[in-house]
Formats: structure tokens, C-alpha cells, sequence
């Protein structure tokens, strides 16, 4: 938050630390990480400034598939993801055919372009056929556009970095002009809706799950004495900051 605010970029919480935010008001108790998003512009000038402010003082990242942001030994991480824009103001209606098949191509060009080795997701490896990389971005847009340009405020959809199958096309103003919101005791940012958005992802995104559990390898064995006071020294690091 501190280097978007001094670098003005925008971004916003998303998946489920926007649902934590608003129905938690902080992480969902078995969350293990931290969903954030931005713009395609924006997420491009945060890969100029990673050298200079995720390099030191304790931190660093990789991007390896999207941007993730690492402290010392803290064993949870941020995950930054990019959305690019539709060249239309609405995007296909929610749970509608168009959506499904959108989404279903999306699937396969991750899965046979991009990701073909799945087992190594969970393990933070390099997914990516990196020499097709390129093609494969530019072909996803034109997919996604096709062949037309962008609008200024075209309805938004996840970047091709992003794992599927969770998907969204979002309005322009379901998450502009971005509003503030409480996690943990912090200020953030998230999506002007957070309604409409935490539904078109989750549905009845209030309920409860019967299983509970993190998805992602559990940080909570990897904790310790080292761990938890690398997280008390970044907090008083960044209160320093305020």
C-alpha cells in the first residue's frame, strides 16, 4: 500500500482477501496469503519498481507467473495479479454462455499453453513456457479484444497470469472509482461494488464452507519464534513509515 501510494498506482483487494475484507474485516481465519490487483498499466510500472523497493530491507519477490512479494522468513506472501480491459463497456452476463465459453478457452489455453506441468503450481516453480510467453499474451488479448482496441473504460477480465478456473469480467464501474475499506486494522483499497464483484466470483459469498481449510500449503506448520518476529518488526518497519 505504502509503495502504490508513493508511486501512484492504484490497486485493490481481490479472490479471497476482498471476501475477507468485507465479511472479516481482515484475513478469512484459514487464508493464508494476500490477493491483490491492478490494472495492466499499473501492474507493468510495479515490475520497473520491484528492484528498487522489493530488494532490500528484507524483501524479495519473483515473477515467475505473476508477481509475488516476499519479508525475510514470514512463509505467507503477496500475490499480485493484472486485469486487462474488454474493448466493450459490458462484459458477458454473469453464469451466461458466452461467459462459459469464455471461460473454458481461458482454461485450455492455461492448461495446454501455459501451464502444462499443473504439479508444480503449488510448489512456486516457474510454470510458465517461458519462450511462449509473448505469443501466448498477445493471442489471449486478441482473443479477449478481438481485434479491437481496448476502451478506455471497457469492462475488465483477468490476465492470462492468473490460474484458472476461477474467472471474472467485471464492469467498469463495479470496481471504479475504487473505495476504502478495513483489513486488519489497516485502510485499504477494493472495488466500488464489492457486491456485485464477490458475487459474480463467489456467488453467496457469506455463507461459510462446510470444509474449512487453506488452500494453499498451510503456513501455520511452517511458523516460529524467527517467523513471528520477522512479522512484528515489518509492522513496526512500516508504522515507522506512517
Amino acid at each position: 500500500d505504502r509503495v502504490c501510494r508513493e508511486n501512484n498506482l492504484s490497486y485493490w483487494m481481490d479472490f479471497g482477501s476482498l471476501l475477507g475484507t468485507v465479511r472479516h474485516k481482515g484475513f478469512i481465519p484459514w487464508d493464508d496469503d494476500l490477493d491483490i490487483s491492478m490494472l495492466r498499466e499499473d501492474y507493468d510500472r510495479l515490475l520497473t519498481l520491484l528492484d528498487k523497493e522489493f530488494t532490500q530491507d528484507g524483501y524479495h519477490y519473483s515473477t515467475g507467473d505473476i508477481i509475488r512479494i516476499f519479508y525475510k522468513g514470514i512463509p505467507a506472501q503477496i500475490d499480485v495479479f493484472p486485469y486487462d480491459r474488454g474493448p466493450v463497456f459490458e462484459p458477458p452476463e454473469l453464469d451466461s454462455p458466452q461467459e462459459q465459453e469464455l471461460s473454458d478457452l481461458f482454461y485450455k489455453i492455461n492448461r495446454e499453453m501455459i501451464r502444462p506441468d499443473w504439479s508444480k503450481l503449488m510448489t512456486m516453480e516457474d510454470t510458465f513456457e517461458k519462450e511462449r510467453y509473448p505469443e501466448v499474451c498477445s493471442f489471449y488479448r486478441t482473443l479477449y479484444l478481438k481485434n479491437q482496441e481496448p476502451a478506455p473504460t471497457g469492462y475488465l477480465f483477468s490476465g492470462i497470469e492468473t490460474v484458472p478456473p476461477k474467472r471474472g469480467f467485471f464492469r467498469d464501474d463495479w470496481v471504479f472509482p475504487l473505495k476504502e475499506a478495513e483489513f486488519e486494522g489497516l485502510t485499504v483499497h477494493i472495488p466500488r461494488n464489492s457486491h456485485l464483484y464477490l458475487t459474480a466470483y463467489y456467488h453467496n459469498y457469506m455463507a461459510f464452507p462446510i470444509d474449512c481449510y487453506p488452500k494453499h500449503p498451510s503456513i501455520m506448520g511452517r511458523l516460529n519464534a524467527a517467523s513471528v518476529a520477522d512479522m512484528q518488526e515489518l509492522i513496526q518497519k512500516e508504522a515507522a513509515h506512517d
